[in-house]
């Protein structure tokens, strides 16, 4: 009797705890993580010059080229992640499209925490009508530049083509 009982005991305890485990078990959640993420601010917009006169001889140049709606836009681009960010990362270039402008017609880095960033952005980079494309971007973790862009005409949006491999 007392062995049935210890026998029957041994059982049951193994059953139940069979059934915590698969029934009960609270969903298993991992958010510690490290991870790779590129964080892009636009820190202000706004309108440029404003023409206010109908004469048709005064006009707004840049290099030679009239500008008819200039616009201006501080973007900060930041690495807010565990790992660097490099183009390997990237499924296609890097790049920051003023979309529905009529393009870029300046960018400059106005600030970068890292004085090589400051120096290899612009360098490493290359203007295609409303986009700004990176051809060779790579930034360190705690990383990040700022940049004033100017557009002609002011875009209907801004997509930033930032789409890291598995993610």
């Amino acid at each position: 009797q007392i062995v049935s009982n210890v026998i029957w005991a041994i059982i049951g305890a193994i059953i139940s705890w069979v059934c915590a485990w698969i029934f009960i078990s609270p969903p298993v959640e991992v958010s510690n993580l490290p991870q790779k993420e590129l964080t892009c601010t636009l820190n202000y917009s706004q309108k440029l010059i404003t023409k206010n006169t109908k004469d048709d001889s005064f006009k707004i140049m840049y290099n030679g080229n009239e500008v008819e709606d200039p616009y201006v836009f501080s973007i900060t681009i930041s690495n807010t992640g565990d790992y660097a960010i490099e183009n390997e990362d990237f499924k296609k270039e890097f790049s920051v499209d003023f979309t529905g402008s009529e393009g870029i017609i300046r960018v400059s880095v106005i600030e970068a925490h890292n004085k090589d960033v400051w120096n290899e952005i612009l360098g490493n980079s290359s203007i295609n009508g409303s986009e700004l494309v990176f051809s060779d971007f790579f930034l360190n973790p705690g990383e990040s530049f700022t940049m004033s862009i100017i557009t002609n005409q002011n875009p209907s949006g801004i997509k930033y083509n930032s789409r890291i491999e598995g993610v």
